[in-house]
This record gives C-alpha cells, structure tokens and sequence, in this order.
C-alpha cells in the first residue's frame, strides 16, 4: 500500500535550478509547494534524478497526509538513506518556571 506525502526539498548545490528541473520532469508542477504525491513515485523519482548528478546530496522532507510521521530522506548518485524524525521534549526543571 501506498502512503501520500507533502513535500519539502534541499540540494547541497543549485537548489532552485533543481526545484524547477525536477517539476517538470516529474510533472508535478507544485510538487514543494503543498501537493500531496505518492511517496513511493518521489523516492523512486528522486533515486533516478540523483544518478544524473553524483556530487550532489538531495533530502526531501515527508509529512504523512493523516497521520503524525515526519521523516527526510536524503539521495546521492542513485542512493538514498532514510530518517525517521524524533521529538525529544527537555526533563522538567523547577527553575524554568516563570
């Protein structure tokens, strides 16, 4: 089963050339923008698009549409590493309080 994503997107070179260029290939004309994409279509997109340019480090940041993940991915030369995110809240310390 597919789940369906938003979209936030980081390149460590050109970022907005690559925003526009993977739009458009990808025809997804807002796909930073809010769309809501399958996140399977994105990370096998993103796999190819990165094999084109080895140097760069591509991430894009996923936000579950109905439930409460968060995670980033990051792709470089046709490989990706996925990062589940963690909320750490700081221990209750008494001299905090105002």
């Amino acid at each position: 089963m597919d789940t369906y994503i938003t979209v936030q997107f980081d390149c460590s070179k050109n970022v907005n050339f690559h925003k526009v260029n993977i739009s458009k290939l990808s025809n997804y004309e807002d796909i930073f923008d809010g769309d809501i994409i399958s996140s399977r279509f994105i990370h096998l997109f993103m796999i190819e698009y990165s094999k084109k340019y080895p140097d760069i480090v591509f991430s894009t940041i996923g936000e579950l549409v109905d439930y409460d993940e968060i995670f980033k991915r990051y792709y470089k030369n046709g490989k990706s590493q996925f990062a589940e995110a963690k909320i750490y809240f700081e221990p209750f310390d008494e001299k905090l309080l105002r």
